[in-house]
């Protein structure tokens, strides 16, 4: 078989798995080289910012170790509330996040997003910008930003608006809890309580186990 035959050969092979992937329903999404290239730099920008975050915090957490140890007791125990002040601000931020992204993964599977493709939508979002009041996520800055996604990429929007029986809205009986959205803003409430749940709570958020 020569080298046209074989390209040939590759070319209706690649042709009949496609169409096999779409009769089957598998949701296997394929994108163009532009797709793939705006998808990897919005995953690397976000990397970025995380890194960015990161490194910055490690900065003001070795400059104030640094003053610590030159503070007599008074300045030393003004430092220690001003810091769990600062801890309690830290935990009500991660559980905004976290009833950010909880709100958004319902609007995203509202805008057709498939439940396998749900995780990836959620980290290609931006939703640095979407404010949480009295424990309940801005539902438009939300929608607003899962529509822009759908606009550039909606190859991830290909599926039916998901539909949840009453058992998934309880849990699905598998013994799981299932977390409210004003539990976890209580919770931010006490940083030492939010940081025993945090696992658990992140876990929920992963499997939709949040709930108004």
């Amino acid at each position: 078989m020569d080298k046209e035959q074989q390209q040939q050969q590759g070319g209706q092979q690649q042709n009949e798995r496609r169409e096999e992937d779409r009769q089957q329903g598998t949701g296997r999404v394929e994108f163009t080289p532009e797709q793939q290239a705006a998808i990897d730099e919005l995953v690397a920008e976000r990397v970025r910012r995380a890194e960015r975050a990161a490194a910055q915090r490690a900065k003001e957490e070795a400059n104030e170790a640094a003053k610590r140890a030159q503070m007599d007791e008074t300045e030393r125990l003004k430092a220690e509330k001003e810091d769990a002040v600062k801890q309690a601000a830290e935990a009500l931020a991660r559980a905004d996040r976290t009833l950010v992204a909880a709100e958004a993964r319902v609007a995203a599977a509202a805008a057709g997003a498939k439940p396998e493709r749900l995780d990836r939508v959620l980290r290609l979002l931006d939703l640095d910008a979407v404010t949480v009041e009295d424990g309940t996520p801005d539902a438009k800055a939300v929608a607003s930003a899962v529509a822009a996604l759908k606009d550039d990429i909606p190859e991830l929007f290909g599926g039916a608006p998901s539909k949840r029986s009453g058992a998934d809205m309880e849990g699905g009986g598998d013994g799981k809890r299932v977390w409210t959205r004003a539990q976890i803003a209580e919770l931010a409430k006490r940083p030492s309580e939010y940081a025993k749940h945090e696992e658990e709570i992140d876990a929920a958020l992963r499997e939709g186990r949040i709930r108004e």
